[in-house]
């Protein structure tokens, strides 16, 4: 244990390699960003005796190895969120024809909360299913801790809610919408409890399908693999055995963002053999705690010995806070502190500027490198997004012409250019083949034409050139000369695998050779972007044989193509996401960015939640009144989330002034509103 910056992850790549002399050491981290700063650490041993992963990570290939036993499908791969929410449509399938024998009876009303939405009632499902798996709740203690909910807040005749409503500290902490929907009377709460009790009906029987649908899916959230991997441990001592056999050691890094399912794994493992165990963290860096992880430090580990690391002086205590009018303002001071850094001797390697998220990394990324700083973009996002759409446009349509949705990208993207009144030339029949359709019946015969014949008009008359006479000479010529290149291409996609088709796309069609007129840091950085979606369309091609081209683009479009984090690109200023900094340290570092909603960002809770103590709590609310519901109102005032969010953010803003070892600075702009002055993070600092 020990504080930020003394030593942890370091101390413990150490040990992991001076164990695997041993035989193989298993590390589990919490994260990918926490999984790449332990294998720099362990250097060059990461990749030969010391397996680094995520929990998911571990528990997908140890149950690949088994997938007989353990249920899954022999190619397994952990997903995001979309994964669960493509399990969950599948799932759904009896709600959405209304077969579940409980709209049989009649005392099931369906005005319920999201029902009239039914992709947002999905989406919001699964993430509730998500959330579930991660506490490991089940169906049955869900469903049990719903029907108790309703009597713990309600109580018999509404009596109980109304004096919930009325206590003083509820009401100090509600919003102006909460405060509306606490003043809901007795026969609205009566409607609100009736719609809980049939919403809480439907989900436990979506949560019972989705487990069931789950075995048959290719890809699985985090969620899905740490709550099955582990039941699937504990329930199999034999299976548990055969894997600790493969370890002599297992060590935890980040121990305070661990999965909840964590200490179950460990003690299956343990429990079967003579594995030693190492576990390193330190509480007050947590940061994924909102997202259901939790700290295992506190757990009795069996008398385990505990090592607290010394602190080492860093910036991060004595941090300077500036505070400027507007981002404009701040981004030319950064501009110029930078400058200043890197004109007294430091490489812009050792400076980096972190940000709350990563969508305000790229937001201060591009100003930066406007202003010609050298720039290394988040490790998370591709450098040239843009371009890279562009390519796997053009990659879905040399894979398959008819897909229009991306053929149209591809004749606006720069490799074509085409205006709208040239596309919309494409679009329509040839002149000339028009000339010769008589008027008489021209109508009904276009009505009774097949669907399929109108809607290959567009990729016919681009790979036939049967409309160039219809455009100006200029895209006539660029537009033919394109074709020749791209049926050359659809040629030698035929039986070529996805990554090789990418690759010679990447070449072919003058990606590469633009990027090599760029900077060395930037051209460096392109090229690993390249390689990253490369490997990851071969990956991909491995798990699916099957999958067309344009399938795994629309995979990749969707979210659900695996891409790794890019790898540090030497000569350039770090500009990155704090919770993708974990383990990293620079020599100065510049948090960016604190301002009113955006650090503190927007507190947003779940629409759908679920507590042991009081059950299922929904927000919408399908009585008169108030948007939300009254539970909603009081389960977030009394808990006071909001508070606790925004401690998570402080904390968060201490971690990421930590990873300055000379010296920090945190900047931002603009004042907070006067309701929100206890959010001002710079005036914590002094600012």
């Amino acid at each position: 244990m020990g504080p930020p910056a003394s030593g942890k992850t370091t101390t413990l790549a150490a040990r992991a390699t001076r164990l695997c002399d041993r035989g193989a050491v298993v590390v589990i981290c919490p994260n990918e960003a926490s999984r790449r700063s332990f294998a720099r650490a362990a250097g060059a041993r990461s990749d030969e005796r010391i397996a680094i992963d995520t929990l998911p990570g571990h528990l997908a290939s140890w149950m690949r190895s088994e997938f007989a036993l353990a249920q899954v499908r022999p190619m397994l791969r952990v997903g995001g969120p979309a994964a669960a929410r493509a399990i969950a449509r599948v799932a759904a399938r009896g709600l959405l024809d209304m077969t579940w024998p409980m709209f049989r009876g009649g005392e099931f009303d369906l005005d319920i909360p999201f029902l009239s939405r039914p992709d947002g009632f999905l989406d919001e499902a699964a993430d509730l299913i998500r959330l579930l798996r991660r506490q490991r709740i089940g169906p049955d203690e869900f469903e049990r801790g719903c029907a108790a909910g309703l009597h713990a807040f309600y109580g018999e005749d509404g009596e109980s809610a109304l004096a919930r409503l009325r206590d003083p500290q509820v009401q100090r902490r509600l919003s102006k919408r909460g405060a509306q929907a606490s003043r809901a009377s007795r026969e609205r709460l009566w409607v609100q409890r009736r719609a809980e009790r049939d919403l809480g009906k439907i989900l436990a029987t979506l949560y019972r399908e989705y487990l069931a649908c789950a075995p048959g899916a290719a890809e699985w959230s985090e969620e899905d693999v740490a709550d099955h991997g582990a039941a699937w441990l504990r329930a199999n001592p034999r299976a548990a055995a055969r894997v600790a056999a493969r370890f002599v050691h297992v060590l935890v890094d980040d121990a305070e963002d661990a999965e909840p399912a964590l200490p179950d794994v460990l003690e299956a493992l343990s429990g079967v053999g003579t594995l030693g165990m190492t576990i390193a963290g330190w509480d007050e860096s947590q940061l994924e705690g909102f997202h259901g992880k939790r700290s295992i430090l506190r757990v009795d580990w069996h008398g385990a010995r505990r090592v607290t690391l010394p602190p080492r002086e860093h910036a991060g205590r004595h941090a300077v806070a500036s505070r400027f009018v507007s981002e404009v303002e701040e981004v030319e001071w950064l501009v110029e502190a930078i400058a200043q850094a890197v004109g007294s001797g430091s490489p812009p390697d050792n400076l980096a500027v972190l940000a709350r998220s990563v969508d305000s990394a790229c937001v201060y990324a591009e100003s930066l490198e406007r202003r010609g700083i050298p720039i290394d973009p988040p490790a998370a996002i591709f450098a040239e997004s843009k371009e890279i759409a562009d390519l796997l446009a053009l990659a879905a349509a040399v894979d398959d012409p008819t897909d229009h949705a991306h053929l149209l990208r591809v004749l606006h993207s720069e490799l074509l250019g085409l205006n709208d009144a040239s596309v919309w030339t494409l679009c329509r029949p040839p002149h000339a083949t028009a000339q010769l359709t008589l008027e008489v019946g021209a109508r009904e015969a276009q009505q009774r034409a097949t669907p399929s014949i109108r809607r290959t008009l567009l990729s016919d008359n681009f790979l036939t050139g049967d409309a160039d006479d219809d455009l100006n000479p200029e895209v006539r010529d660029r537009l033919a000369a394109f074709r020749l290149r791209f049926l050359d291409w659809l040629a030698a996609a035929r039986g070529q695998r996805p990554g090789d088709t990418v690759e010679r796309l990447i070449d072919g069609a003058g990606f590469a050779q633009r990027w090599r007129t760029e900077p060395d840091h930037r051209r460096r950085r392109l090229e690993h972007d390249a390689r990253r979606l490369t490997d990851a369309f071969a990956r991909a091609h491995e798990l699916r044989p099957c999958a067309r081209l344009r399938d795994l683009v629309n995979d990749f479009e969707d979210g659900v193509l695996a891409i790794a984090a890019a790898q540090p690109t030497a000569g350039a200023v770090t500009v990155e996401a704090i919770p993708d900094t974990k383990g990293r340290r620079f020599d100065r570092v510049f948090v960016v960015g604190i301002a009113h909603e955006r650090f503190p960002r927007i507190y947003v809770p779940r629409a759908l939640a679920f507590s042991r103590a009081f059950g299922l709590i929904a927000r919408e609310n399908v009585a008169d009144g108030a948007a939300q519901t009254a539970k909603y109102a009081w389960y977030y005032a009394r808990f006071d989330a909001k508070d606790r969010y925004l401690k998570e953010e402080r904390r968060m803003l201490r971690y990421g002034l930590s990873r300055g070892a000379d010296a920090a600075v945190a900047s931002g702009f603009g004042a907070a509103p006067a309701w929100a002055r206890d959010h001002d993070l710079l005036k914590d600092l002094g600012a």
